[in-house]
């Protein structure tokens, strides 16, 4: 499955979930990506990703247990990330640990050989994270987020400057605040994040800052609505050997999320669409990329 935007992985579950769920679902991917592997296999030219479609399904879970009042062990699938953990409360606050990994995934061994077959290879991440959840006022929630993960390929042909095998650092805010002049009938949604790539090759380190605000409302009883757009942007460290300067790119990504609960008075049951945009687009046009997907989903809380 290709990868899709992690705006739609938060939304409904920003900080700790407090119902167990399963959730199977299907969609479908519209994306240009010159390093994704469900491109053209052979390409004649170092410009711009042709358009590549690719329909996909999805299995999320969440399962908590209790080990105290204050304390939770769990285990989570959220858009092909495994997550094992551990929550507690505490007087300052609540702790989240735990440990995170990709099921596999695929890349080109060298994305930038042209007029040859590129040959695949399988790339491997495994990290650790840790989370504080905090409130300034009754209507506000956060969660501040610390995540390191290694990334490894396989097989790499690419020259030493460009070798991709590296460790990430993340940092995010995710911010809800309900106000009272609503009626709390609108969350407000605020999150930043920092990440910093550090791979083998410099030209293929970089650092990315990314903002994202959205709104969640329920539209009816049993139905919810979220939007959230964002904008960032993303600065490699060293010139790219292969193109003569080095890359940097402007983000902005779009997500919206219909959930309705109880479909059809089906108690326990709920039904999620996710629609969302996600593009970078980089001075150097083979490092454009895009990505729109459509995912339709059926849950079960227990």
């Amino acid at each position: 499955m290709k990868k899709i935007l992690l705006s739609a992985a938060l939304i409904g579950s920003l900080f700790a979930q407090d119902e167990n769920f399963i959730e199977l679902g299907a969609g479908f991917v519209n994306s240009k990506d010159n390093f994704s592997t469900s491109g053209a296999e052979n390409i004649s030219s170092l410009s711009s990703a042709s358009e590549e479609n690719e329909g996909f399904a999805l299995v999320d879970f969440y399962y908590g247990y209790e080990l105290s009042d204050d304390t939770s062990i769990y285990a989570s699938m959220m858009l092909g990330q495994m997550s094992l953990g551990t929550t507690f409360m505490t007087d300052i606050g609540s702790f989240d640990i735990g440990i995170a990994t990709g099921l596999g995934d695929e890349e080109w061994e060298n994305p930038f050989l042209t007029n040859t077959n590129r040959a695949k290879t399988d790339v491997s991440e495994i990290g650790a994270y840790l989370g504080y959840g905090f409130s300034l006022a009754q209507a506000h929630n956060a969660q501040l987020i610390y995540s390191y993960s290694v990334r490894s390929y396989d097989t790499e042909t690419v020259q030493d400057s460009l070798k991709r095998d590296g460790s990430r650092h993340i940092i995010a805010l995710e911010n809800t605040y309900t106000p009272e002049f609503g009626k709390g009938k609108f969350t407000y949604l605020f999150n930043t994040s920092i990440e910093n790539y550090d791979a083998k090759g410099d030209a293929s380190t970089y650092d990315a800052l990314m903002f994202e605000l959205g709104i969640t409302s329920d539209i009816t009883k049993s139905v919810n609505l979220t939007v959230i757009a964002g904008l960032g942007a993303k600065e490699y460290d060293q010139a790219n050997p292969v193109f003569g300067k080095t890359v940097d790119a402007d983000i902005s990504s779009l997500v919206a999320v219909v959930k309705w609960d109880k479909p059809f008075e089906y108690k326990n049951f709920y039904t999620t669409l996710k629609v969302g945009h996600e593009e970078e687009d980089a001075n150097v046009d083979f490092y454009d990329k895009e990505n729109t997907f459509t995912l339709l989903s059926l849950g079960y809380k227990f």
